[in-house]
């Protein structure tokens, strides 16, 4: 049961998507604003003076599945990772009495894709992420490094992954 779900979240401005995270000890809620993404606590009160802010619009985003990690995608084709550093204390935010969350920026990656992101994704253990353009250029990553490029024609807005069992039956 997620706490989220039965909590209303007072907005100033409308949203353009909603992202969770998926680590049971950081229950975040991030939302994707028209120009910002701001974080949520588990009670739905916005955390005070946290909001990742660039001058153009996030399209997407996704939580890595099992570290605190948050990979926005933004409309001129830039990819950006969050990750809360618990080394640095100068951020520091309470997300309840027991939890705390400190964002810092670990890179943007902006030579690979050069359009308006539209598909981001992680695979179930976290090792690869996937990218889509609005060109439907796909990318596969490693972290923040692309390992290769597929140029599709078409959107691609959808990824699951499966486990293949390429062994002779």
């Amino acid at each position: 049961m997620s706490s989220f779900s039965e909590l209303r979240i007072a907005l100033n401005e409308p949203c353009l998507s909603i992202s969770l995270s998926h680590h049971p000890t950081s229950p975040i809620l991030a939302l994707l604003r028209p120009l910002s993404i701001s974080f949520h606590d588990v009670y739905g009160c916005a955390i005070e003076g946290k909001v990742v802010a660039k001058k153009i619009q996030p399209t997407v985003m996704e939580w890595h599945p099992n570290q605190r990690i948050l990979a926005i995608g933004w409309k001129n084709g830039t990819i950006s990772l969050y990750q809360e550093d618990t080394s640095t204390f100068t951020q520091l935010l309470p997300i309840s009495f027991y939890l705390y969350l400190i964002i810092d920026t670990l890179r943007d990656e902006t030579e690979v894709h050069k359009s308006e992101l539209i598909l981001l994704k992680y695979n179930p253990v976290g090792t690869r992420m996937i990218t889509c353009d609005s060109n439907g250029l796909v990318c596969v990553w490693r972290g923040i490094t692309c390992l290769s490029k597929y140029q599709r024609s078409g959107l691609i807005n959808l990824c699951c992954f499966a486990e293949l069992n390429l062994e002779p039956t």
